[in-house]
């Protein structure tokens, strides 16, 4: 009896285990207080309500192509714009009427970190490809995508470099450099470019933020500066890289304003640094079944969305949204009802248009493919990669 209770308990983690993987998302949108994101491992489109946390797999969205890998999304009203991965396309998915368009933006020069800025300013979105020396400008409304193909990292013939890093600060986009004391900014709203020199070298800079007229900037080694844009005076606030014990790559900051929060790459320690004193300890305070779910080689928090009152970091890698309140400095750990893993394979089945691999499907998910509207009447069957199996379900034995 023992034994039988102990397999079903063991059986039910793992089932959970499953469902609270396929239910990570790398990068989000917020609109109308819902969480938007595609999950990270079959890419299927979801949102999650934040106040009671159900994560719900979106049924039917139209001309959704499944082979898209999203990179960096940003919303406007009801309009969520997201990056290809690869640098290809720009897909625009309209919350109202659950359908999708594609844009070809040929950014693509490598497999991932194509992008050195992704923004919108009045009518247009704004892309900043990190391998190329121009700039992409997206009329919202039409679609249409032009190119300006000026060198812009210029000024009185002196070279700029390439972006590396940007990010986008109401009407201005500012850059770094790699290894660079240079800051460069683009006034979206003018159209003009400017300079500007550090009194220090920035070594990698993996993520700045705009809080209250002040840049927050962080390097990968865990040091923090503070930039004052109107008077230009740079300030080190901290230094996290002698409080990490495992190798930390940092790799995102929130600010609030009470407590700058470094969040880890690679590592797995949360620090946290008191604006007024430059404390820095470790955050503790985790729930007790949060864990980490990532595999190996991957960065614990990459994409967040945000609203007047707080920050809210995407479920990449662990079985928790975070959520920040701005003012305060609070932390809240936002717990997810998760579809179970039998309603992702179902979904999967059903989005899937190209080859299927039999270890993705069980018989029922296998049905429910079968039954789709992506191959009824179009004579797909022939794509199936586990013939055996299809013989098995019209009946055949041979």
């Amino acid at each position: 009896m023992m034994n039988y209770l102990e397999k079903n308990l063991n059986e039910q983690r793992l089932e959970q285990q499953k469902a609270e993987r396929d239910s990570l998302f790398s990068t989000c949108a917020l609109v109308n207080g819902e969480i938007y994101a595609f999950t990270c491992f079959k890419r299927l489109p979801i949102k999650k309500n934040l106040q009671t946390g159900e994560i719900t797999i979106l049924k039917n969205v139209k001309n959704y192509d499944l082979s898209f890998v999203p990179d960096g999304m940003l919303s406007v009203g009801h309009d969520i714009f997201v990056l290809e991965l690869n640098g290809n396309r720009l897909l625009k998915y309209n919350t109202n009427e659950n359908t999708c368009q594609y844009f070809y933006i040929d950014c693509n020069r490598k497999e991932w970190d194509n992008y050195a800025a992704f923004a919108q300013y009045g009518e247009y979105l704004y892309i900043i490809p990190r391998f190329l020396d121009e700039l992409i400008k997206i009329e919202i409304c039409s679609g249409k995508v032009q190119r300006d193909k000026k060198i812009h990292f210029k000024e009185n013939g002196e070279n700029f470099g390439k972006p590396w890093y940007g990010f986008q600060g109401e009407k201005v986009i500012w850059f770094f450099e790699k290894e660079s004391n240079r800051v460069i900014s683009y006034d979206m709203e003018k159209d003009v470019w400017e300079n500007y020199e550090l009194s220090v070298t920035i070594n990698d800079c993996v993520h700045a933020v705009l809080y209250n007229n002040r840049m927050y900037i962080l390097s990968s080694e865990g040091n923090i500066y503070g930039w004052n844009t109107e008077n230009k005076l740079l300030e080190k606030i901290a230094d996290c890289s002698n409080e990490s014990k495992d190798g930390n790559i940092f790799y995102r900051i929130a600010i609030t304003d009470k407590i700058i929060f470094v969040l880890p790459g690679l590592g797995q320690d949360i620090f946290c640094i008191d604006k007024n004193t430059k404390e820095i300890s470790k955050y503790k305070s985790y729930p007790n079944d949060f864990r980490y779910l990532v595999p190996e080689g991957w960065s614990k928090y990459y994409g967040y969305c945000e609203d007047e009152d707080y920050y809210y970091f995407a479920m990449r890698s662990m079985n928790f949204i975070l959520s920040l309140n701005k003012n305060s400095g609070e932390e809240q750990w936002i717990k997810s009802q998760l579809p179970t893993c039998q309603e992702y394979k179902n979904f999967y089945a059903t989005y899937n248009k190209a080859l299927l691999n039999e270890n993705e499907l069980d018989i029922d998910g296998l049905l429910c493919y079968l039954n789709s509207e992506s191959i009824i009447g179009k004579n797909m069957i022939c794509k199936l990669a586990g013939n055996q199996v299809w013989k098995r379900v019209k009946g055949e034995t041979k």
